[in-house]
C-alpha cells in the first residue's frame, strides 16, 4: 500500500491482546518489557471481513505525502470486500506457439522471489492427455515453462508452489490453444514474374523430369583460372635479381669501409 522504499513510522498504540479464535494475526509488537499483542488482526464475517487496527494515527501516512494515505485505505477496503487480492501463485498463458505458462510466485512478505527457491509440480492436459510441465526460473519471481508439441484445442494447467518448503499456495488456468500455422507455399506466377528479368527459370520439383533438371543446370565453365606465385627458389631471373642486389650491397659496404 506504500510508495517508496520504507513505510513511515505510525505513533501511538492502543494495547491489545491475542487475537480471538478463528482470527488472524496481520501485524504483532512486543513491548519493552516483553508483552505482545497484536497491531492488526482480521477475520471472516459473512462475505467480507472484519480488521482491527491498534494505531489510532494513520493520519501521519497523509503527512507523509506520496499518496500513501489514500493507498492505505483504498487497500484496506479491497481486503475488507474481498476484492484485494492475495495470491502468492499466479498463472497466465502467453499467445504463441508452441504455447507458454509464466508462473509469478510470491515469497511470505508478499515480494517477488529474489532466487529459485520454489518448487513447482504442474501439469497440462489436453488433446493429447495430461503431461508433467517444468517450469525455469527467469528472476524476479517470474517462472516459465514451454508446451512442445501441443496439439489444438481447449488446455488446462494446474500448479502447486512450495517455497522453501512450505505451501506457498496453487493455481488452475484454461485456454485455448490454435495449432502451428498451416504452411503456405509461394505463389508460383510471382517467382516467375522475379526470375524472368534475371533470366532465371522456375520448375515444379514433383512435375520436373530428370531431363528438365538437367537443362537447369548450368554449363560448366570453360574459362581457367591460374594464379602465379613469385618463388626465388623456382625462378631463375629473380634468383639473377636477388643476387645482383646482394652483390651491389657487398660493394656499397666496401667502399663505405675504404672511406
Amino acid at each position: 500500500a506504500f510508495t517508496g522504499r520504507d513505510p513511515p513510522p505510525l505513533g501511538g498504540l492502543n494495547l491489545l491482546g491475542s487475537p480471538v479464535p478463528g482470527a488472524r494475526l496481520i501485524y504483532g509488537y512486543r513491548s519493552g518489557s516483553g508483552a505482545a499483542g497484536a497491531l492488526a488482526a482480521e477475520r471472516g464475517h459473512g462475505k467480507g471481513r472484519v480488521v482491527s487496527l491498534a494505531s489510532p494515527s494513520t493520519w501521519m501516512l497523509k503527512a507523509a505525502g506520496g499518496g500513501r494515505y489514500s493507498a492505505f485505505w483504498e487497500k484496506m477496503i479491497s481486503f475488507l470486500d474481498g476484492t484485494l487480492g492475495l495470491e502468492r501463485v499466479t498463472l497466465e498463458a502467453e499467445e504463441a506457439y508452441p504455447p507458454r505458462l509464466r508462473l509469478r510466485v510470491l515469497g511470505a512478505d508478499y515480494r517477488p522471489l529474489a532466487r529459485d527457491s520454489a518448487a513447482v509440480t504442474a501439469t497440462v492436459t489436453g488433446p493429447g492427455g495430461s503431461r508433467p510441465v517444468e517450469f525455469y526460473f527467469r528472476g524476479g519471481g517470474i517462472y516459465e515453462a514451454e508446451i512442445p508439441g501441443a496439439k489444438a484445442g481447449r488446455l488446462s494447467a494446474s500448479v502447486k508452489v512450495l517455497v522453501d518448503g512450505i505451501d506457498a499456495g496453487s493455481a488452475k488456468l484454461s485456454f485455448t490453444q490454435d495449432g502451428p500455422a498451416a504452411y503456405s507455399p509461394p505463389d508460383h506466377s510471382a517467382l516467375e514474374e522475379i526470375a524472368g528479368p534475371r533470366g532465371w527459370g522456375v520448375l515444379r520439383m514433383e512435375e520436373a523430369g530428370p531431363g528438365e533438371l538437367e537443362k537447369m543446370i548450368p554449363p560448366p565453365s570453360t574459362e581457367e583460372t591460374r594464379t602465379w606465385s613469385a618463388s626465388p627458389g623456382r625462378s631463375p631471373w629473380l634468383l639473377a635479381f636477388f643476387l645482383l642486389l646482394l652483390g651491389a650491397e657487398l660493394a656499397v659496404r666496401r667502399l663505405a669501409g675504404r672511406d
